[in-house]
């Protein structure tokens, strides 16, 4: 049975059913829509010419059981729980063949065509703990659902391929991702759906954005330079970019050649001390974010329930470290507030603002104040207006160094930051509203930090000792 709080596995109603050609369009285009009234829990393969192969949705049970000999008993790896159908969503996975290799893609979108907002997110699973990781969802959901943009999980690497087939014979058995699968994955799955082949059922994506988290930011990177040295080369075929509107790299690195669209690239204290610096430019926006780790940008995971349940408690415990971990800045509102500001960027056209860089010496150390802070990058209150010194940085067992560290401030030092919880507030509130004004945060978040520094307790002891007197 499945591991963890079975129980609770809840996840959302699948549409069962089949893709097929339905005709061909002019130009050589293909449409293909649902077919109706066909037998059989799962979908035949659909294979259009030089086309990648497209089998699915997957049956998929509402409490999965790994282990079980039948697919239609078994469900997704980190599968959605029962909020996504809350928000008006379906899951529905695919496995997609092309060449040498068979990967799958996990679709998360809305089921409606009123509520698509025409932008399809698809994002390189993070396979750096052995296994897939949905980083960029699972920290930015509640925004994706928000506005209405479909998402994409795809299974490009190895590691995390023969995971799934020993997690799942039966579901996962037939996924033979090689080395190429990266490269391939690029282009078939934006195909895929340019396409329609079914992959958001009725729903016709206007925009197409790929995004990578750590090792899958450096894999897409990879790609991503690979194609514009190729496309160099050659009269015809995808463009640098491929068929995507637009990038973004997150808490990894960059392709360092210009695709031909907006690339946003994302990076806690950490990862932006380790890469080479580089300057913005027309088509790209680097985005260093003060106090930050890897853990606090991709944080709010919202997937505790799903990693409980398909990998055990031991992937929540936190590890003895040497500072106090996690670090406290909530990047992941930066993170949220780029994904916005791509969108706007691949489309309209609007770029984002150039955001300051973290301040370094010459060696390239991150340059600190005297409570321990980072000086300059993306400042958000709580860096900016302090109750703790938060740094990028952290050593230990496991993940530690990834999870970056918090110290408290002492209330002495409070209190003489801040004479009054107005003097709070205040200070507090410009900072989010400049980042909100610049594009950094999304209103929802800037709501929320307001609300939280007003209902905090910080300078309260101050100002009722100020005015008993």
């Amino acid at each position: 049975m499945r591991r963890g709080l079975t129980g609770t596995a809840l996840v959302a109603v699948f549409v069962l059913g089949a893709v097929a050609v339905a005709a061909v369009a002019p130009a050589g285009a293909w449409s293909v829509t649902p077919a109706q009234g066909l037998a059989g829990p799962t979908a035949p393969p659909v294979s259009v010419g030089e086309e990648p192969l497209i089998e699915g949705p997957l049956p998929a049970a509402e409490f999965g059981d790994p282990e079980a000999s039948s697919i239609s008993q078994t469900a997704p790896w980190l599968a959605a729980g029962p909020d996504l159908a809350l928000a008006g969503y379906v899951e529905e996975e695919f496995l997609i063949t092309s060449g040498s290799s068979t990967t799958r893609l996990l679709v998360r979108r809305p089921t409606t065509i009123a509520a698509f907002s025409g932008t399809a997110l698809v994002e390189w699973q993070n396979a750096d703990a052995g296994f897939d990781l949905d980083a960029v969802w699972t920290a930015s959901s509640q925004l994706l659902t928000t506005r209405g943009h479909a998402w994409v999980g795809v299974t490009v690497s190895p590691v995390a391929a023969a995971h799934l087939r020993s997690w799942s014979p039966a579901r996962y058995g037939a996924l033979s991702v090689d080395e190429t699968a990266a490269a391939t994955a690029l282009d078939d799955v934006a195909t895929a759906l340019l396409r329609s082949y079914g992959l958001l059922g009725e729903l016709r994506p206007t925009q197409l954005l790929a995004v990578g988290a750590r090792g899958a930011a450096g894999a897409l990177a990879d790609v991503v330079t690979d194609r514009a040295a190729k496309s160099t080369a050659r009269a015809t075929g995808p463009p640098a970019a491929g068929y995507y509107d637009g990038y973004a790299f997150v808490v990894g690195p960059a392709p360092a050649v210009d695709p031909g669209v907006p690339v946003l690239h994302v990076l806690s204290e950490l990862d932006a001390t380790i890469l080479e610096p580089r300057p913005d430019g027309d088509r790209y926006r680097r985005w260093e974010v003060a106090g930050t780790a890897p853990a606090s940008v991709l944080g709010e995971l919202g997937a505790e329930v799903a990693l409980l349940r398909d990998v055990g408690a031991e992937a929540l415990a936190i590890p003895t470290c040497d500072a106090p971990a996690p670090a406290g800045v909530p990047g992941q509102h930066v993170l949220r507030g780029a994904i916005d500001a791509l969108v706007r960027w691949a489309a309209p056209g609007v770029p984002p603002a150039n955001a300051p860089r973290l301040t370094r010496t010459a060696d390239g150390v991150v340059v600190r104040d005297d409570l321990g802070n980072a000086l300059g990058g993306i400042r958000l209150a709580a860096i900016a207006v302090p109750t703790a010194g938060h740094s990028g940085f952290n050593a230990g067992d496991g993940l530690c160094p990834l999870l970056g560290s918090t110290t408290p401030l002492d209330e002495e030092t409070i209190a003489a930051l801040y004479p009054s919880h107005d003097d709070y507030v205040r200070a507090a509130t410009f900072v989010i509203a400049r980042n909100l004004e610049r594009g950094f945060v999304t209103v929802d978040d800037a709501t929320a930090s307001m609300v939280a520094a007003v209902r905090s307790d910080v300078g309260r002891a101050q100002q009722s000792s100020s005015t008993s007197e």
